[in-house]
C-alpha cells in the first residue's frame, strides 16, 4: 500500500482521563492534530481544546486503524458506533451516521499507533479490571509486558 493510499482513524483523548472524546480519519494525522489545535473542526472540539489548553493540557491523538484510504469512512464509522456505546464523543451526528473530515496544517506531534487486536485485548483487560477507560487498560498491558495479544 504506497502512503497515498492509507488513510488513519484516530481518537482524540482528554489527557486528564484517557477517555476517548473525539473519533476521525485523515490521510495525514500530524496535520489533522494541528488543524484540531488551531481550531478547524467542529465547534464542541474547539471547545474542549480550548478548555484543555486553558489547564495546560493538549489533546493526545492515538491511531486506532490503519488501511486503505478507500475503506476509511466505513472503519471510522464501525469505531465510532462502537466507542460512542461506552464514551460521550464530541462527533456530530447526521441522519445517514456521524460525519467525517479530513484536516490540513503542519507540524510536529507524538501519535501513538493501536493496532485493532490491542484494542480487542484491551477491552478484556478493562472487563477484567474494572477500568474506567480504555486508555488505562492499555496501559496495565504495557506495564505487565507489553502489547501481547
Amino acid at each position: 500500500m504506497s502512503d497515498s493510499e492509507t488513510g488513519y482513524v484516530y481518537t482524540l483523548n482528554d489527557p486528564r482521563t484517557g477517555e476517548p472524546k473525539y473519533v476521525g480519519a485523515t490521510k495525514n494525522p500530524s496535520s489533522r492534530l494541528n488543524s484540531h489545535k488551531s481550531g478547524a473542526t467542529n465547534q464542541d472540539v474547539t471547545d474542549w481544546i480550548d478548555e484543555l489548553e486553558t489547564e495546560g493540557h493538549e489533546p493526545e491523538m492515538m491511531i486506532v486503524s490503519v488501511g486503505e484510504l478507500s475503506k476509511l469512512g466505513e472503519k471510522e464509522s464501525r469505531i465510532i458506533d462502537r466507542m460512542a456505546k461506552e464514551w460521550q464523543l464530541l462527533n456530530r451526528q447526521s441522519s445517514s451516521g456521524y460525519s467525517a473530515r479530513s484536516g490540513g496544517g503542519g507540524g510536529n506531534n507524538t501519535i501513538t499507533r493501536v493496532p485493532d487486536a490491542v484494542l480487542d485485548k484491551a477491552e478484556d483487560v478493562q472487563t477484567e479490571h474494572d477500568y474506567p477507560t480504555i486508555g488505562e487498560a492499555i496501559r496495565h498491558m504495557v506495564r505487565e509486558g507489553g502489547y501481547n495479544v
